[in-house]
């Protein structure tokens, strides 16, 4: 009923792309159906966006629609086509081309239903009629209609063919019997025809059988293509994946390196600008010290001299002593620095240039063969080779590498034969050769289908191997075929071929041929070699799964053994005939691309025997490595212009005493001169530095950098001097009248009375200090003009003898006390005395020579100021650098990485389409075929129900011969599919593997290259330090820390001595409580004391194998076994490991780095734990640096110790 009801047109059922009645139809997710060829064309040009679109309504999808058929529409459309056959106009009843026309019709024929061999015509249904209803016609002899009638009569008796001869394969009349086919084996053509009839029966079922097996290779097909949809789209997500891994890698290791420089940068200039209050603190306590002398020298007061310069020159007023504030750092003689003048990030730069270098040679050796593992994803598998011609498609020209071949093995014949010879040859010590095995590898890796021809003599193995595997000393590991990483072929010519793998043999019981053909088929993970002939001979063949690219290897057994890689012998050595090339596709084995040389050769032997209608494509990768540029010449001008700039701008109006200071001394010009660049300063200062300079030749302003060659002349800046000359007057006329008032430290006047002016004399006699006006009396009054007036003095009654209350102005020598005239009558008669005034003279030398030494010291602290101040701008110059080469050198990796992925989804994406359109014109093909032999099976069904035994037997012959064959060939289809469908093997196990296992290498290498380049980046960047650090070990004894071991760490085997400062691994098992803290496994122990800020201290070591001198956080496991509890095999502890029989090593975090230098007994290490520093030094008066490392510390350390073996003994040393 439902069917019934139901009303359709065509057009409801037409595709809205083709227009046409939907074929094999498919419905995708917005609901619209369409036919699944027009749907698959149509997003087949939308592959590169990656966005699918519904042509009907835009929908988008991402990722492509698995496309699935429409059962229900299949069977609508169906039933239509159906109708349209039923409810098609009577016309189908005339005959149209091809048809049998009635004979008897006039006008517009119709079609014959029926022939008659009788009336030698045919009838339709009208005309027909008489056949059935006019007796005599009853017995006439009908057919079905047939076109030929006149093949059925025989030519020369005008009779019908009934009969067929055996004897001559042919249909005669009865008549013939009794002519030319007399004696004949003849036989009706019924009983010819029951005869044939199993003959049809069995090509029914043979048509039927092959029907099914196509239709089994196309779900096989329809299977593969979703399949390989599936694994590609699993290959762009883990390309991806492991990329977007590898970039955020480097977006992490990028802002690591510059958080790095930025903390040194910002560590050495906090550091530098202590040093700069430091050091201008002392220039103005120096300056300040200098102005009282100065002072001191013009003072007529003898006494008050002599008081003061014992106090100036004895030090007790040094103004190099340190102020309180100052870090641990600077607590130090400022004289003992030493600024370092070549601060540069370069060590940083180098390592990442190295790193970015490292990446892209080994980015390029990989990207080579992903585009071979993504070729190799084939939906059908080529066929197998059977003829030597077929071998020589996938020949490849190897050649011996000379750094892996062994010191008796010769390479001749462009390393393309091998000998064994008795004597050594003189070959370097290279890391890729056999030392010990008579081995030898190819130069060039085999990937894909390789074939190649090996001669051999004496006694040898023929092999394929990994480059793994290994190749120093005699174990099964570096032996061909004795482990899994090489499978070889024994041959000799005193016993049958064998075959070894994993060093498991397997006897082929035949004798070794002198040629032998290796044939490798990577993908499909088969190994074959082969007697070599026109037809190949198998000898052995292995199935397995290749991991990694195979190169071909030989192992000589014997001297005199040869080994030869032969080239065919084809048209002047090439490797394959003409007519092959015509015929198949030319290859080019992708390993020999890796060789300009190999390629160029190759190709020169080849070109001339390719003909027009090959079609050669070579697939290259081609990887640019980007170049390093630096321009700081334009960023110095910059900021040259920059501060040029910023001068010009500064107004008349804020002219101040600073501005008219010399940049060197820091004091108003004195003789002011001007240098080339424009810069003033004292002409003294620039003398002195220029003076500095001379060796060099080459004189700098200390202000800008530039420099001068030969040294300026120096002139006087008049203009200079008038304006300083103007300023030191202006000063001086615009003081405060308020400078005449006492103020803090000021001496006072006594006489005055409110508030005290400041005193400018002090008179002995009267013991009181006075101003100016009240010091007038002293000049006017005759009395008080013999007053001895001295310069204001607070401790006037320091002046006067607490004795006889007489001015104090005789100095004895004896007792080193000033003394009066009364004294030296009394207590100090007979002493060594002299008057003041005489002393002074004595002492005014002593003045001159510490206002030397202080002018001195002073030009040298002023010219550490500029020191620092130069290397302040350079090391902020030069971070800056570092971060912008950087971020350039990390963004060109980036960028390099970003590139690659897009390369490698393209490949994913290209192979999958071009495997992809392979498979539905195979499936077209298919698909035709089947529809071709389905026909066919209904031709031989209709067959076997006619009546007409002439017709059965003349279509049977042509139907069984095969002159109809449904599987030739039609036009249009490419050269891949012009072969029996029934030789085409759907490739079962489709996978990208090879993509995803290359792409992982890499990244696993990446990140061992990075962890490897950034062990070292710390140490480059660390090593940019404002001040160089002392290198004597006084310096270092500064910071000694006394410690001692804890008893509650120390293992069972490990005894402690001298009052726990000694550790010796004992045999004994020592009877310890068993503490939460103690090492059980390993025999290790900690410190008691915690080491925290600056600490140093002292190890000695001895024993017969290793010991490891340590530190470690206190989280460290204790108990049991496995590398978080060994000191150094963690990232919780670092270890220097010493032995008596090899050289230093550092380990930490289970990476061990090798320090190339023999353990000195005696150890001192250095920990700065603020700063994340270890360092390791040989002790010595000159610590040697062993190894540093930087880091960050995130918890106090403990010193640690491991002990190895017995007797082995570590102790901590007082310092001597």
């Amino acid at each position: 009923m439902a069917e019934a009801s139901i009303s359709v047109d065509q057009d409801q059922f037409s595709c809205p792309v083709c227009l046409d009645l939907l074929k094999d139809p498919v419905t995708i997710h917005c609901g619209h159906s369409f036919c699944k060829v027009c749907i698959n064309d149509c997003w087949d040009q939308e592959e590169k966006s990656g966005v699918y679109r519904c042509p009907q309504c835009r929908d988008t999808f991402t990722p492509r629609p698995v496309l699935r058929r429409n059962n229900m529409l299949a069977e609508v459309v169906e039933k239509l086509k159906k109708t349209e056959v039923q409810a098609a106009s009577p016309a189908h009843c005339y005959a149209g081309p091809g048809d049998v026309e009635c004979d008897f019709c006039t006008g517009r024929k119709h079609k014959a239903v029926k022939s008659c061999l009788m009336c030698l015509a045919s009838f339709c249904e009208t005309h027909l009629k008489p056949h059935y209803e006019v007796p005599s016609w009853k017995k006439h002899k009908l057919v079905e209609a047939s076109g030929n009638l006149q093949e059925k009569i025989c030519s020369e008796h005008d009779k019908v063919l009934e009969v067929y001869c055996r004897t001559d394969q042919s249909f005669i009349c009865y008549l013939c019997m009794t002519d030319e086919h007399k004696s004949h084996d003849t036989v009706s053509v019924k009983a010819y025809r029951t005869e044939k009839q199993s003959e049809l029966k069995e090509e029914q079922m043979k048509s039927q059988q092959r029907i099914q097996e196509k239709q089994k290779k196309v779900q096989e097909l329809k299977q593969t293509v979703n399949t390989i949809k599936l694994r590609a789209q699993t290959a762009v997500e883990d390309s991806e994946r492991i990329f977007t891994e590898m970039i955020s890698s480097m977006e992490k290791r990028r802002s690591e390196v510059t958080e790095l420089i930025r903390a040194q940068e910002k560590a050495e200039l906090s550091r530098a600008e202590r040093l700069l209050e430091q050091l201008e603190q002392e220039i103005a306590d120096l300056q300040r010290r200098v102005t009282e002398l100065e002072q001191l020298s013009h003072t007529h007061d003898h006494l008050h001299f002599l008081q003061e310069i014992k106090v100036l020159v004895s030090g007790r007023r040094s103004p190099e002593i340190i102020r309180p504030g100052f870090q641990s750092d600077l607590r130090q003689d400022s004289r003992s620095i030493t600024v370092n003048q070549h601060l540069s990030f370069d060590g940083v730069r180098e390592s990442l240039s190295a790193l970015k270098k490292r990446i892209e040679e080994f980015c390029q050796e990989e990207f080579i063969r992903i585009p071979e593992h993504a070729a190799a994803v084939h939906i059908i598998l080529p066929p197998e080779p059977k003829s030597r011609q077929d071998f020589l498609q996938y020949f490849c020209d190897l050649t011996l590498d000379p750094n892996t071949v062994n010191y008796n093995l010769i390479l001749s014949e462009r390393n393309r034969a091998v000998t064994y010879s008795e004597r050594k040859q003189q070959y370097s010590d290279h890391p890729e050769r056999f030392d010990t095995y008579r081995q030898v590898l190819s130069k060039e890796s085999v990937c894909g289908r390789c074939y190649w021809e090996v001669e051999w003599s004496g006694a040898v193995y023929i092999s394929v191997s990994y480059k793994d595997i290994s190749r120093k000393g005699q174990g099964n590991e570096c032996w061909f075929g004795r482990n899994d990483q090489s499978w070889s072929l024994c041959c000799s010519s005193s016993s049958s071929l064998c075959f070894y793998h994993n060093n498991i043999k397997t006897d082929l019981g035949v004798p070794p041929p002198s040629r032998i053909g290796v044939y490798v088929d990577h993908s499909a993970g088969t190994l074959s070699f082969y007697s070599v002939s026109d037809t190949m001979n198998l000898l052995h063949r292995v199935h397995t799964t290749f991991t990694q690219p195979l190169y071909a290897g030989f192992w000589l057994g014997s001297l005199g053994s040869t080994v030869r890689l032969r080239d065919p012998e084809y048209n002047d050595g090439l490797n394959l005939k003409e007519e092959m090339v015509k015929r198949g596709v030319f290859i080019i084995s992708p390993s020999l691309c890796s060789s300009s040389k190999t390629t160029s050769s190759y190709t020169q032997r080849t070109r001339k025997f390719i003909s027009k209608e090959t079609k050669l494509r070579v697939q290259c990768t081609v990887s640019l490595s980007l170049s390093l540029s630096l321009s700081l010449s334009s960023r110095y001008l910059s900021v040259c212009e920059f501060r040029k700039m910023a001068e010009a701008s500064i107004s008349v109006d804020q002219l101040s005493v600073d501005q008219f200071s010399c940049p060197v001394c820091l004091d108003l010009l004195k003789d002011p001169v001007a240098v080339h660049c424009g810069h003033s300063f004292c002409k003294v200062c620039i003398n002195d530095c220029w003076d500095q300079e001379d060796e060099s030749g080459v004189y700098r302003c200390p202000q800008c950098s530039d420099t001068f060659t030969p040294r300026p002349v120096l002139r006087r800046n008049n203009m200079l001097a008038e304006v300083v000359e103007k300023l030191k007057k202006t000063e001086v006329q615009a003081a405060s009248p308020a400078h005449c008032y006492a103020g803090p430290g000021d001496v006072e006047c006594d006489f005055c009375t409110r508030r005290k002016n400041k005193a400018v004399k002090s008179c002995l006699m009267c013991l009181a200090s006075f101003c100016e006006t009240h010091l007038k009396p002293h000049y006017e009054v005759p009395s008080w003009k013999k007053h001895k007036l001295v310069e204001a003095s607070g401790n006037l009654q320091e002046k006067i003898c607490s004795e006889h209350e007489e001015v104090l102005n005789i100095y004895c020598r004896t007792d080193q006390s000033f003394i009066c005239y009364l004294c030296m009558m009394e207590k100090h008669k007979s002493h060594d005395t002299i008057s003041v005034k005489a002393y002074r003279t004595e002492k005014q030398s002593e003045l001159k020579e510490e206002q030397m030494k202080s002018q001195q010291r002073i030009q040298e602290k002023q010219k550490k100021v500029q020191e620092l101040k130069q290397t302040v701008n350079t090391i902020k110059l030069s971070a800056q650098t570092a971060v912008e080469d950087s971020e350039r050198i990390f963004t060109e990796m980036i960028s390099s990485m970003e590139k690659r992925r897009s390369e490698v989804t393209e490949l994913i994406r290209a192979q999958e389409k071009a495997e992809l359109s392979r498979a539905e014109r195979l499936l077209e093909q298919l698909e035709q075929e089947i529809a071709d032999l389905q026909r066919r099976v209904t031709e031989l069904e209709q067959l076997s129900h006619t009546h007409d035994h002439l017709h059965f037997l003349q279509e049977i012959k042509v139907l069984v011969s095969g002159r109809r064959s449904t599987e030739i060939i039609r036009p249009g289809f490419q050269s891949d599919l012009r072969e029996d469908s029934r030789s085409i093997t759907v490739n079962q196990h489709l996978s990208f593997d090879g993509v995803r296992k290359s792409l992982s290498a890499l990244k696993k290498r990446l990140e061992e290259f990075c962890q490897e380049e950034f062990i070292r980046i710390p140490e480059h960047a660390a090593a940019v330090q404002i001040i160089l650090e002392p290198k004597s070990r006084e310096y270092r004894l500064q910071y000694f820390c006394d410690l001692t071991l804890d008893p509650n760490t120390v293992n069972y085997y490990l005894i402690l001595s001298e009052k726990n400062r000694a550790v010796t691994r004992s045999e004994r098992k020592q009877q310890y409580s068993d503490h939460p803290e103690r090492f059980d496994s390993y025999t290790q122990v900690l410190s008691k004391e915690s080491v925290c800020g600056r600490c140093y201290w002292e190890v000695e070591w001895s024993g017969v194998r290793s010991v490891s001198i340590s530190v470690s956080y206190k989280d460290i496991r204790r108990k049991g076994r496995g590398k978080e509890r060994w000191f150094g095999c963690n990232d919780q502890s670092w270890s220097l490991w010493c032995s008596s029989s090899s050289s230093l090593s550092f380990c930490h975090d289970n990476i061990e780095t090798g320090l190339g230098v023999p353990p000195p007994s005696r150890i001192g290490v250095y920990v700065d734990h603020s700063a994340g520093t270890l360092s390791f030094y040989s002790v010595s008066d000159m610590m040697k640096l062993l190894h540093r490392v930087h880091t960050t510390f995130t918890q106090p350390l403990y010193a640690g110790f491991w002990l190895d073996s017995l007797g082995s003994t570590v102790r901590l040393c007082d310092p001597k």
